[in-house]
């Protein structure tokens, strides 16, 4: 439990508990990252909009995003984020966990599209080895219809 003073679904008012409903109505719980900023009116609006743009954004898709924050968060050792965004992959993507780690050793093993694995490749690979990104990585995923703010949005969600 945290000391300083949060609200959960249960104790939200305002424009905490307007947005906790939205999330309600998409996933089975309330983020822990997005309850924790809910001690600060501020941050927890700008983490709200975050959140908002990325639940609608046009063409990073939800299943490529749990995706991107899964395996970033497997390759960081973030355990919250490892089981919340696997636990969205098998409601969301009914994945089973036999696929699951199957796609935590080798992204190319994500059931995605060609287009949306490459995209899930790259933001590993620009997390995990940023000096290794060249222009042609870039180019690639252009030529594939990623716009460069898909790509940064990507990456910046990694």
């Amino acid at each position: 439990m945290a000391i300083i003073k949060t609200q959960t679904s249960e104790t939200a008012t305002g424009k905490v508990k307007e947005f906790y409903d939205e999330i309600l109505k998409i996933m089975p719980m309330i983020p822990k990252p997005l309850q924790m900023a809910s001690a600060s009116p501020e941050l927890f609006a700008i983490s709200s909009r975050q959140m908002k743009y990325f639940m609608s954004h046009p063409n990073l898709g939800p299943l490529l995003q749990a995706h991107i924050r899964m395996l970033v968060a497997f390759n960081t050792d973030y355990p919250y984020c490892i089981e919340f965004n696997t636990n969205l992959l098998k409601w969301m993507g009914n994945l089973t966990e036999e696929q699951i780690v199957a796609v935590r050793a080798n992204p190319d093993e994500a059931p995605l599209p060609d287009k949306e694995k490459a995209m899930l490749k790259f933001v590993v690979k620009a997390v995990s080895a940023p000096e290794e990104i060249e222009a042609q990585d870039i180019e690639s995923l252009r030529r594939m219809g990623w716009s460069d703010p898909d790509i940064f949005d990507a990456a910046g969600l990694g």
